[in-house]
């Protein structure tokens, strides 16, 4: 944003309403990503500006991103999401919190969230030695 407000990109939100309305970036409009496919959602994007597509972690807004990208739209995922824009917990409540350390999160110890990886890949190699006789070896 440097003055001209001609070659501003759009800001898309694709967050809830009830999101949106405990903040947002300031003129960015709301389309929440369960309704991004709708015409009447469409129209409302300019196909000749860029847009910026951003939501809390930047998994959703990436899909987002495809989608219009694949309608023709040139939309680009917000880096940093709206964790970079406000440390507000309301309005972006999955930020890292450094003093927690990067075992967890506002939500839940990493480990309850998901798998691990490296056993995952571990075990993925060794099937895949047992049944074709090669693979990367466990480390």
């Amino acid at each position: 944003m440097d003055g001209d407000d001609g070659n501003d990109p759009v800001i898309l939100s694709i967050r809830s309403a009830v999101q949106y309305a405990k903040g947002h970036i300031p003129g960015a409009i709301n389309i929440p990503f369960k309704e991004i496919a709708k015409v009447e959602n469409l129209e409302k994007l300019n196909p000749d500006k860029q847009i910026v597509v951003y939501c809390y972690t930047g998994h959703t807004a990436s899909q987002a991103t495809a989608i219009l990208n694949i309608l023709g739209y040139d939309a680009r995922n917000l880096l940093w999401r709206i964790t970079g824009w406000t440390t507000d917990p309301e309005i972006a409540p999955y930020r890292f919190d450094p003093a927690e350390g990067a075992k967890t999160t506002r939500l839940r110890p990493v480990k309850e969230r998901c798998h691990p990886r490296a056993t995952i890949q571990a075990e993925a190699a060794a099937a895949k030695r047992r049944t074709f006789g090669f693979g990367p070896r466990a480390s």
